[in-house]
């Protein structure tokens, strides 16, 4: 049912391409991947947003298709939509956390492929979500240079506002999270969520939720090969199992943030048989201290 071949889609891909939602919703409910590429390139979503196919995309969007996937050419569904025009799936993609300023593999963005095409509507939606406008490609050029090249004098005017306007602003949702303790990460952290809008919110709660899940499977999977290496047979002790876990917790730290909890202020006592897991605020503090909303999103996706 996922496979394709250089001449033939998968099921759920040929459905995309003849407009049936009903047909889609059947494929989906048996299990099709929502997240495959043909060999031309081509995913559903990716293909939904290019042809502002509105229904399907939500569909898929609610069968875990990734708004931020991307094409062998670095293509995302929202840079599809904006280029076409597609506003209705420009707000569902955003809706659903879609990167607004991501990248091809060119450097452009969703607003420059806007603005290129002379997409007033389009380009409004961007700057009204925080697109920024001083991103460059990879030939140095900015939105406003993609508005120039299309000629349209309304979009030209648009992005020389939000640029005078200084819209651009980072967002909550943008700004990176710095916190001088791990119990004043977490009040922030908690506080964060009250200011973002609810699917943001919803979102950030369960990248954190999954990132942590995660975390805790690689701590049991480093305390079996410590036990291994250690020569421990039978059960744990609750010493040894406090001593393991928290020497696993501080090696997968280390693996993921090139810090260890001693660089976040965090004692850490010098005999490993005083050695104790962190607690839970202390695992938050180290993992997301730095990253914004849209970055924990980001990392819990790869």
């Amino acid at each position: 049912m996922n496979q394709s071949t250089v001449n033939q889609p998968t099921p759920l891909l040929a459905a995309c391409y003849g407009g049936s939602d009903r047909i889609c919703q059947i494929l989906l409910q048996k299990g099709a991947a929502t997240n495959v590429f043909d060999s031309n390139g081509m995913s559903p979503l990716l293909y939904c947003s290019y042809e502002g196919e509105y229904a399907i995309a939500n569909l898929l969007l609610l069968y875990d298709a990734d708004p931020n996937q991307r094409s062998p050419g670095g293509a995302t569904p929202l840079q599809a939509a904006a280029q076409e025009g597609r506003n209705r799936v420009v707000d569902l993609l955003l809706v659903h956390s879609a990167n607004i300023d991501s990248q091809d593999n060119w450097g452009e963005t969703p607003l420059m492929l806007a603005a290129e095409g002379g997409r007033l509507k389009t380009v409004s939606i961007l700057l009204n979500h925080g697109a920024k406008v001083y991103i460059k490609d990879g030939d140095g050029k900015t939105a406003l240079d993609y508005a120039r090249k299309s000629g349209d004098k309304a979009v030209i005017a648009a992005i020389e506002m939000a640029r005078k306007a200084h819209k651009n602003k980072p967002t909550p949702f943008d700004q990176p999270i710095h916190s001088a303790t791990a119990k004043q990460f977490i009040k922030e952290l908690e506080a964060l969520t009250t200011k973002l809008p609810e699917k943001q919110a919803a979102g950030l709660k369960a990248a954190i939720h999954s990132d942590l899940a995660d975390f805790d499977a690689h701590i049991s999977k480093r305390i079996e090969k410590e036990k291994t290496a250690s020569r421990i047979s039978g059960p744990l002790s609750e010493k040894q199992k406090r001593i393991l876990t928290g020497v696993a917790q501080q090696q997968e730290l280390f693996s993921r943030t090139g810090k260890l909890p001693s660089d976040y202020g965090v004692k850490v006592p010098r005999r490993p048989a005083d050695m104790k897991p962190l607690d839970p605020a202390t695992i938050k503090y180290a993992l997301f201290n730095g990253l914004s909303p849209r970055e924990i999103i980001d990392q819990a996706r790869r």
